[in-house]
């Protein structure tokens, strides 16, 4: 960042001093000092506040900070009895009051992965508590957005800096695209907090929430409130890569924007999505043979084809799967998805305990992941864990209520209520789980053995005559395939339903 008082340039990126063209000698430390207050213009800055600020230790003198406040002023041709830059406000601190212009500077390169700043949040209150908690929330979400490795986090110093610029400015200084911002407000003993996320080069607001709350807690609240705030930040910038990517070139796209046309096929449940996955999370990594998250994204699609397939043989898939997924951890061990695909794939062999153990490094690694603890659901009511089982969807939901794969959580509630023998309630909630416009074969398919329980026989062949519109090959085998239990006895009666309803138990291989 390059400022202008008067005739003076202040260069951060180089912290030189310079008049003219001339440089100037200037301390380090007043440097500092100099910086500080034209980030703060025209506010009082205490004593207290320059010191702990901009001096590394805590005792400082009054003579001390007078001193350096005089170099200052002579530094930009102020003085002490003019005061035209910096104003002694008695008993209270300094004022910087000169005009500041911003220098043009180069734009940083914006990094192939999704980049992010989270600008300092504004409290619009005069209470300690509001003040509290939006440097809380800066912080806290700063802290969780940079344990995730797909994103390029700006550290939240020099974020911190930048708050007097606009957007683009902004995005220009830090070589960032998404800029997160918030307000917050206290009203008695409740908190309004307003947060946001821009694309700072798009100059559009991609993604808005305010939350109201209570005081009672206040570090309660905070976390409660960066829980659900990273998630949707994460989902939502995610979501912006993959409509930015959809608009470029294929030949032009660098790996991130490959893999994310890949995200956009991923969760299609059709080999032709699967193959153009492939495509795209394949030239990923031969853009960056140390992708992580475009051999997760293999990975996954090898069990997708498991799960949607009809082909008798599923070595070769298992197989691949297992090897991209195990691929993808050594690439990046913190990165959530590889441990999630190899969940998924250690589900499919049936080696449940195993895949609860990826799915909790899944989750250690990132709480708010919200298909983690799904899949974790999932792998539960097929173990006999129903209780667990519910609790893991309940988290899944509360992080993701908007989930468009929600007819999956609702299927897996659907088959827990089975085990119990809850079948009015599971086939009502299958229902409403296949009226989703996203829905599943798979989802037509429990449906129609939730209503054959329940003597809706006639519906229930509707519901299989559905799922075997969409996958024309799907059986009860296949089922069982793509949803291993450690217990096929517990599971007899909902199996036979699914029979009865239409669904045949064999698939047709040779068709």
């Amino acid at each position: 960042m390059k400022y202008q008082v008067n005739n003076y340039e202040l260069n951060t990126a180089t912290r030189e001093l310079s008049s003219k063209g001339i440089a100037l000698s200037i301390e380090p430390l007043i440097f500092s000092l100099l910086i500080y207050m034209i980030e703060n213009p025209n506010r009082v800055l205490s004593h207290d506040e320059l010191i702990d600020s901009v001096w590394s230790a805590k005792q400082i003198s009054n003579s001390a900070l007078c001193a350096a406040i005089s170099a200052a002023r002579q530094a930009i041709g102020d003085n002490g009895r003019r005061q035209q830059c910096i104003k002694t406000v008695s008993g209270h601190g300094y004022r910087f009051i000169a005009a500041v212009a911003i220098g043009q500077q180069d734009a940083l390169a914006l990094p192939e992965k999704p980049s992010v700043a989270v600008l300092d949040f504004l409290d619009q209150g005069t209470n300690d508590q509001g003040l509290l908690l939006a440097c809380g929330l800066t912080v806290d979400i700063t802290a969780c957005l940079a344990r995730l490795p797909h994103f390029f986090v700006i550290a939240r110093g020099s974020a911190a800096n930048l708050q007097l610029l606009s957007p683009g400015e902004i995005s220009q200084r830090l070589g960032v695209r998404y800029l997160v911002q918030g307000r917050t407000q206290r009203l008695a003993n409740r908190a309004h907090i307003t947060i946001s996320v821009i694309d700072a080069i798009a100059n559009t607001e991609i993604w808005s929430e305010f939350f109201n709350r209570s005081l009672d807690d206040i570090f309660l609240l905070q976390s409660e409130i960066t829980t659900s705030v990273v998630y949707a930040i994460d989902k939502a910038i995610e979501q912006a890569e993959i409509d930015r990517a959809l608009l470029l070139p294929v030949l032009n796209l660098n790996a991130w924007e490959a893999y994310h046309r890949g995200l956009w096929h991923i969760d299609r449940p059709t080999i032709e999505d699967a193959f153009v996955a492939h495509q795209f999370f394949s030239q990923a990594v031969e853009l960056d043979a140390n992708f992580s998250r475009a051999y997760a994204g293999l990975s996954i699609i090898h069990t997708t084809k498991i799960f949607v397939s009809a082909e008798p043989s599923i070595a070769e898939d298992m197989a691949l799967a297992f090897d991209y997924a195990q691929q993808s951890i050594s690439c990046c061990r913190r990165d959530t998805l590889g441990h999630w695909a190899l969940g998924k794939a250690l589900f499919l062999s049936g080696e449940h305990h195993r895949s609860l153990a990826s799915f909790e490094q899944a989750v250690s690694l990132n709480q708010n992941y919200a298909h983690a603890h799904l899949a974790q659901g999932v792998v539960n009511s097929h173990n006999g864990h129903d209780s667990q089982a519910l609790l893991n969807l309940n988290q899944a939901q509360r992080l993701n209520p908007y989930d468009p794969l929600q007819f999956s959580s609702m299927t897996m509630r659907a088959i827990l209520l089975v085990n119990q023998g809850e079948f009015e309630q599971a086939a009502a909630i299958s229902v409403n789980a296949a009226d989703d416009p996203n829905a599943f074969f798979t989802t037509y398919a429990v449906s129609a053995a939730c209503l054959e329980l329940v003597g809706q026989s006639q519906k229930a062949q509707q519901y299989a005559k559905k799922a075997l519109s969409l996958q024309a090959q799907y059986s009860v085998e296949l089922y069982q395939r793509a949803f291993p239990h450690t217990n096929e006895l517990i599971r007899r009666s909902f199996i036979q339903a699914m029979y009865k309803s239409g669904i045949p138990l064999h698939s047709d291989w040779h068709d």
